[in-house]
């Protein structure tokens, strides 16, 4: 567990506000576990935590039901179809979110060049979500371009 900073939190003194974990973060790299008080060096830790601060800031976090961001495709970005960044509801949908804030700070890490603001795919989200209320019956939202055409219905059993 850390905290909003990425510092490691000390599992006996740590409690979930509610009991309700909140978001997992999904990162591809293999690193030591930091001590309790130590900060984790990742850049994607630091992005999926920067990500699901502005979600809980705009009470997207519970109201979508998110299980967790998945940061593994951060610097690996090979083409402009590929999300770095994706969030996945409980129910599976994926939300690609692409490059994150963290990543005009750090361009290394994704090519954010055509990419939306972090508050204009908000504004997509909330226009899906104004047609898709539960996103149900979506196999992912693909938020990074002007045009949400990319809302995908998953395949009916």
């Amino acid at each position: 567990m850390v905290d909003a900073e990425g510092v490691r939190l000390p599992a006996e003194k740590f409690s979930f506000p509610g009991n309700e974990p909140g978001p997992v973060i999904r990162y591809r790299e293999r690193l030591a576990l930091p001590k309790p008080g130590e900060k984790w060096e990742a850049d994607g830790v630091d992005a999926g935590i920067r990500l699901v601060i502005f979600l809980q800031k705009r009470n997207a976090v519970k109201a979508l039901n998110i299980a967790y961001v998945d940061t593994s495709k951060l610097g690996t970005r090979r083409n402009s179809r590929a999300s770095c960044v994706s969030v996945y509801t409980q129910d599976g949908t994926e939300i690609r979110w692409g490059c994150s804030t963290v990543c005009s700070e750090r361009p290394y890490l994704c090519n954010p060049a055509d990419e939306l603001s972090d508050e204009e795919k908000f504004a997509n989200l909330v226009r899906v979500l104004n047609e898709n209320p539960r996103l149900e019956g979506i196999e992912y939202v693909d938020l990074r371009w002007k045009d949400v055409g990319l809302v995908r219905t998953a395949a009916k059993d």
